[in-house]
């Protein structure tokens, strides 16, 4: 799965980052602006979300026929977002093993993603964690 050719993150213009350290990006647009000039909070959630997935499809690329779905995320607003972000991603409280055990044990598993947006500046702005359950096909 292509998460960039995803006619949502294509809609917003969430984009591969530009800094090697980062894996998706919303470039610096006004579109994004909210009334206080800065990132709107929904394009940052799309964002993350987005990041947080396109972790997983880089994480478990030898894992077929899964469907993943996002069941509850938990974000802060940690600082005003301004100009381009950059997002990065990693398990959070579990490990690739439990995960990969879980799946094929039980065909099924839930567990969370951290997703982290920073400034250019690599500053944090938000930080949000995604549950995920994931079934196979």
């Amino acid at each position: 799965m292509d998460l960039l050719k995803l006619p949502f993150n294509q809609l917003i213009g969430v984009k591969a980052s530009d800094k090697e350290a980062y894996l998706l990006m919303l470039p610096e647009l006004t579109q994004y602006q909210n009334h206080l000039k800065s990132i709107h909070a929904g394009a940052l959630f799309t964002l993350a979300e987005g990041t947080a997935g396109q972790f997983l499809i880089n994480t478990f690329t030898g894992i077929q026929n899964v469907i993943p779905v996002v069941r509850r995320a938990e974000v802060k607003f940690s600082k005003q977002a301004i100009g381009a972000i950059y997002a990065k991603a990693q398990l959070h409280q579990c490990t690739e093993e439990e995960i990969r055990i879980g799946l094929n044990q039980n065909g099924r598993i839930s567990f969370s993603v951290l997703a982290n947006l920073f400034n250019h500046e690599d500053t944090l702005v938000f930080s949000g964690v995604f549950e995920w359950f994931v079934s196979k096909n």
